[in-house]
């Protein structure tokens, strides 16, 4: 094959190349979008059932914190939605699911119950402000599951009011001034640990003080009790 034939060859193939590698990137970008509509479209009927008799029912109590159906079903729902690579494996919550997010709200609220106990009051206007750029930032992610339950949680701001401030007070464990302090006295390394376990102790005390009351039998207690027991 001459000199000629051969650059020919290699301007075709870059350029058959170029044409699959654009059509891939169609076809994700589609299957992304169609996975978020699904997810959005599974996250309003969580929502539905948020708002319903059913959904105001509380099921679980920690501290100050009260913990509803609706909320569970929701946090269920999202947890469920994630890592989903088709629309078709978006799906309504199993009983498991359910579990799982009854485990993650009890376990964010044993968080916000310790650090309400150190002195953390969110204040709802800064923390919606927060939480509208967190979930706006999680809107623009390539992946169509993180985008459908960002533009969900987006829309129903408002109504996941009390979860919002739960779920930001829970991040204050640990105030920022003594994780600097550690890090700035201990270093990365030594000074993480004791960060966590400072966390821990903190975690601990909070349970044995607020025990977490389940007033509905379908849920099991959550695997975090023993993990701190």
């Amino acid at each position: 094959m001459n000199r000629k034939n051969w650059l020919r060859l290699l301007v075709w193939a870059a350029a058959i190349a170029a044409v699959l590698l654009c059509t891939w990137h169609l076809l994700a970008r589609a299957n992304s979008a169609r996975i978020c509509e699904a997810v959005e479209r599974v996250m309003e009927e969580a929502y539905a059932v948020k708002k319903s008799p059913a959904g105001q029912q509380i099921v679980a109590k920690l501290g100050d914190y009260e913990i509803t159906y609706g909320d569970v079903v929701v946090m269920a729902q999202e947890l469920a939605c994630y890592q989903k690579d088709k629309p078709s494996a978006v799906r309504p919550v199993t009983s498991e699911d359910l579990q799982r997010g009854f485990d993650a709200l009890t376990s964010t609220a044993l968080a916000a119950m310790a650090a309400k106990d150190r002195g953390v009051k969110p204040d709802w206007k800064e923390v919606a402000v927060k939480r509208q750029m967190e979930l706006k930032t999680m809107a623009q992610n390539k992946d169509g599951a993180i985008r459908g339950v960002a533009v969900s949680r987006l829309r129903h701001l408002t109504d996941d009011k009390a979860y919002t401030l739960m779920l930001f007070a829970g991040k204050e464990v640990v105030s920022s001034g003594e994780v600097q302090q550690a890090l700035r006295e201990k270093g990365s390394v030594e000074g993480e640990r004791l960060v966590s376990e400072l966390a821990r102790d903190r975690l601990k005390a909070t349970l044995r003080k607020y025990p977490l009351i389940i007033y509905d039998s379908q849920f099991k207690r959550p695997p975090w009790e023993k993990d701190l027991g």
